[in-house]
């Protein structure tokens, strides 16, 4: 997990696009600079192994980001 601002109420970035769940107490950098790609393969092995932050931000890409994929996007 790439490692960046500190997390402050349980949240990284809160209020902001960027805002996603710490991981292992760890903000994601590479969510943070907008790189969703590489979020989306920094976040998946962790969902599927059941963690739950990672399985809400997979979530979170998802909707936040579905209407710009348009099929061609990071999923």
């Amino acid at each position: 997990m790439s490692e960046s601002a500190k997390p402050i109420k349980g949240y990284c970035l809160m209020g902001t696009k960027h805002s996603h769940l710490p991981i292992a107490g760890k903000c994601s950098a590479v969510y943070e600079k907008g790189d969703y790609g590489l979020a989306l393969r920094e976040f998946k092995p962790l969902a599927d192994q059941g963690d739950a932050s990672a399985q809400f931000n997979l979530g979170q890409l998802y909707y936040r980001f579905q209407a710009s994929l348009g099929g061609g996007g990071v999923f």
